[in-house]
């Protein structure tokens, strides 16, 4: 994920934490750990709601600003969009809505497995 790795970084810098810290917390090394505020790694669902919740953030505010980024730099660089159809988004911001509705889907799938264990 493009801006992922960044905004956990400022908010891990903002709440002044290190990433020897914030990786200790996470079990694994610091050297995973800066490959993913890097974005050489991939995040999955879990470890970015992990994260988040060291960070004592919704997990939302480590993907939502991704948008704003995309959206941002595209009106910057002269990219318009006149009639905001699914198929005229920039790829990019297109990919990240779809990534962010799979996180959201996972999200509540393990939430309904949540509700299923404790009505048992």
């Amino acid at each position: 994920m493009l801006f992922v790795g960044q905004r956990i970084k400022k908010i891990r810098e903002e709440k002044k934490i290190t990433q020897e810290q914030l990786a200790e917390r996470l079990n694994m090394s610091q050297q995973s750990y800066s490959n993913l505020e890097r974005g050489e790694t991939s995040i999955n669902l879990h470890k970015l709601i992990e994260i988040a919740e060291h960070l004592d953030t919704p997990p939302e505010n480590l993907i939502q600003q991704e948008a704003k980024n995309i959206f941002k730099n595209c009106t910057q660089s002269g990219v318009t969009i006149e009639n905001p159809t699914f198929h005229n988004f920039p790829s990019e911001l297109t990919t990240l809505y779809e990534s962010q509705i799979t996180a959201l889907k996972q999200t509540i799938e393990y939430q309904n497995k949540l509700i299923e264990r404790l009505q048992q």
